[in-house]
């Protein structure tokens, strides 16, 4: 059964903070039909797009929104950290509604993307299970969201939910709805995890974007083995639990995933231990992630606590993921308009080793190939072939081309994105 190791500290950390807090002081998330809230309700920020969810690239981290604490300068030295490293958005989790709506002017000043939901009033108001599945409790809610982050430019969407459960669907669903019907230029969805739950709530709730959580490495797992022993799933792996998890998203609806540069204790017996990742390992991460089609990353966490060190105590890996997100850059416009191809047209001989996608430009009919070394320790040589195409695989960060069944040198766990230059035989 699965039992992810992060909804159990959120869940333990938020849960304390709000027994000490009450609600921290904060003045609550109470449905209103005030003339603010109703004029609001149908006032989205003009200056977004309509299609925001499938022209955004995001390219960021996690962070628990009660280590900001609602205070400006933490958030502007954290957003000033992440733009050092070339990052531009965040998801921030555990907020209420207006302790922290003063930190997005921060992000407004400073032009930052940011995804946030004020949990600690919908703890109170709307997720407990006492309080029934209401349309119009969720759209009173949405108004009084809307009416107030709404406000923020650098908000580009709400996170209804960090890790619903299947009891949580009927509140997702609606809250979703009513938050996409005031505010249609923002995305609106929930971080899903579990194989046996993001179908049935993705199906239920019909994000504009699927955002999940992946950590893949075990703490009892080899180097490059990612298998999610961490979250309890032994017979799959990174690519496999994409594939089974993303069975129902249409082309349409983009891929977005957060991913590990944590450790953890594992709770109870250290069933759900992980440990940190090697930079290899974090750039393994991103390219699988990339060639499984996802066009927005978050790295799981930006700050230390609960026994696993933060990017911003973690320079090793702040320096790979600087360097992943600066050779990533000039690639996104192009990802943004990639779909992964059902069957790859093309293969590699290297396997297990090596990991090969094939994706498509549907409006230039190009071909695409994103290309990882499977192996975190050892540099490799690989070969890509194809019984379908002649021709040759230009490099897109290097604007080298080699042809098929050329040995192209990977560094441990780095992949490549290749454009194809040829024809089909």
């Amino acid at each position: 059964m699965f039992n992810p190791q992060r909804s159990l500290l959120k869940g333990l950390a938020l849960g304390l903070f709000f027994l000490l807090t009450g609600c921290g002081g904060q003045a609550s998330l109470t449905p209103s039909t005030s003339s603010a809230a109703t004029e609001l309700t149908s006032a989205p920020a003009a200056a977004l797009s309509p299609k925001l969810a499938r022209s955004l690239f995001p390219v960021g981290v996690f962070e628990d929104g009660n280590k900001i604490g609602g205070k400006p300068e933490r958030f502007a030295t954290m957003l000033s950290n992440l733009q050092a490293w070339g990052l531009d958005s965040v998801l921030v989790a555990n907020t209420f509604l207006l302790r922290d709506t003063k930190i997005l002017t921060v992000s407004d000043h400073q032009n930052f993307n940011v995804f946030m939901m004020p949990a600690g009033d919908l703890n109170a108001q709307w997720w407990p299970a006492k309080i029934p599945a209401d349309p119009q409790l969720a759209q009173q809610l949405a108004q009084q969201l809307v009416a107030t982050f709404g406000a923020h430019p650098s908000l580009k969407g709400y996170l209804v939910k960090d890790e619903p459960s299947r009891q949580d669907l009927p509140k997702v669903a609606l809250l979703t709805k009513a938050l996409q019907e005031l505010d249609p230029a923002r995305i609106a969805t929930s971080i899903l995890v579990g194989v046996d739950r993001v179908e049935e709530l993705f199906n239920a709730s019909k994000p504009e974007v699927m955002l999940l959580d992946i950590y893949p490495v075990g703490a009892k797992n080899a180097i490059g083995d990612f298998r999610l022993t961490g979250f309890g799933y032994r017979d799959l792996d990174f690519v496999a639990y994409l594939r089974q998890v993303g069975r129902s998203r249409p082309p349409n609806v983009p891929l977005w995933v957060i991913l590990q540069t944590h450790s953890f204790a594992g709770g109870q017996n250290g069933q759900f231990a992980l440990r940190e990742p090697l930079p290899a390992e974090v750039r393994a991460q991103q390219w699988l992630a990339l060639g499984e089609g996802a066009t927005g990353i978050f790295w799981f966490v930006y700050g230390s606590q609960q026994g696993w060190r933060g990017l911003v105590e973690n320079p090793v890996l702040a320096t790979e993921i600087t360097t992943l997100t600066q050779r990533l850059r000039p690639l996104r416009k192009i990802l943004l308009g990639l779909q992964k191809e059902k069957v790859d047209l093309f293969q590699t001989h290297e396997e297990p080793q090596a990991y090969l996608s094939t994706l498509t430009d549907d409006k230039t009919k190009k071909v695409y190939l994103i290309v990882v070394n499977r192996d975190c320790m050892q540099p490799k040589a690989l070969k890509i072939t194809s019984t379908r195409f002649r021709g040759q695989l230009k490099d897109l960060e290097t604007g080298q081309s080699s042809p098929l069944n050329t040995p192209l040198e990977f560094r441990p766990g780095d992949g490549k994105l290749f454009e194809f230059l040829g024809t089909k035989e």
